[in-house]
């Protein structure tokens, strides 16, 4: 509810799609919750145009065939894959695109934001990736395991 609101109030558009088979996770689920959340608030952040997506399903990635992928989806500005990696080192500074603007839309980042999630993410036995094609598309995917059982 909180997200959807944040949304709402920024005035952007969030779908969320998943496949009603996915496994039981074996993950701390307060904080695999707040990573999710942090990774929805940083595309509203950092978005230059259009709609959110949320997309979960299978993992294809490191977990293939043992975790679920969580992929937040949004339009942001263009960046080199080198300077796209470098966003999840910690105390990375990242800028908004919304620079030159008025105080109220120029956003920066401590640099803490990727980076922390990703060692959060390590800490439940999963990872997070960060890819941005050279149209600006963005995806910062959460990779977390699955349940022994789901396996």
């Amino acid at each position: 509810a909180l997200v959807r609101r944040g949304m709402e109030q920024a005035g952007v558009k969030l779908s969320v799609s998943a496949p009603a088979d996915l496994p039981a996770l074996r993950t701390d689920a307060e904080r695999a919750s707040r990573c999710l959340t942090s990774m929805l608030f940083h595309a509203r952040k950092f978005r230059v145009a259009g709609a959110i997506a949320l997309r979960a399903e299978r993992s294809r990635g490191p977990l293939a065939g043992r975790g679920v992928d969580f992929a937040v989806l949004y339009d942001g500005p263009p960046m080199a894959s080198a300077s796209a990696a470098a966003c999840l080192d910690l105390y990375y500074p990242a800028r908004s695109p919304h620079f030159g603007e008025p105080p109220s839309r120029a956003l920066a980042a401590a640099g803490l934001g990727l980076g922390l999630l990703r060692a959060v993410a390590r800490l439940m036995g999963g990872d997070l990736d960060f890819r941005v094609e050279s149209t600006g598309r963005a995806a910062v995917t959460l990779s977390l395991p699955m349940e022994e059982e789901s396996q």
